[in-house]
């Protein structure tokens, strides 16, 4: 077991993780229905399956639906399936298999790297944009009057 990602990353993968899955929880619910991805999930099943909170699945469910990963079923939409919006999303979700059952720790370690770049480009963006100068307002004398 290694405290760094496994070296040979497809880019699919990494792009997947990147852009689709945004936590651990997101990562684990993928996981559990790209494995059978014939299978229609409810919240109760996915939580009785991995033991992890409802509120934390339910919020995983819907951010893996709005990145079209997996697919809301039925009327009510209380229903959840891997359906992935693409043929290559299938195969980096398919990749993320195989790597993840060959080295599942170093899986978690890159997508906790990939969240600390995201936190820092989120920081540094916020950081230069404090710098901005803005026009005056009208009335005002330009920046952030109360």
């Amino acid at each position: 077991m290694s405290a760094k990602p496994p070296s040979d990353v497809p880019e699919g993968v990494h792009q997947l993780l990147r852009e689709r899955v945004g936590g651990f929880e997101e990562l684990e619910l993928l996981l559990r229905l790209a494995r059978d991805p014939a299978r229609a999930w409810t919240l109760e099943e996915a939580e009785a399956a991995l033991g992890m909170n409802s509120d934390a699945l339910a919020a995983a469910f819907q951010a893996l639906a709005d990145k079209a990963v997996i697919a809301a079923l039925g009327q009510d939409r209380r229903m959840f399936r891997f359906q992935p919006e693409s043929a290559d999303v299938r195969a980096a979700c398919e990749a993320l298999i195989r790597l993840y059952d060959q080295d599942r720790f170093g899986v978690v370690v890159l997508l906790g790297q990939i969240a600390f770049e995201r936190i820092n480009r989120v920081t540094a963006r916020a950081f230069a944009d404090a710098f901005v100068i803005r026009k005056a307002r009208k009335g005002g004398t330009g920046g952030d009057d109360a």
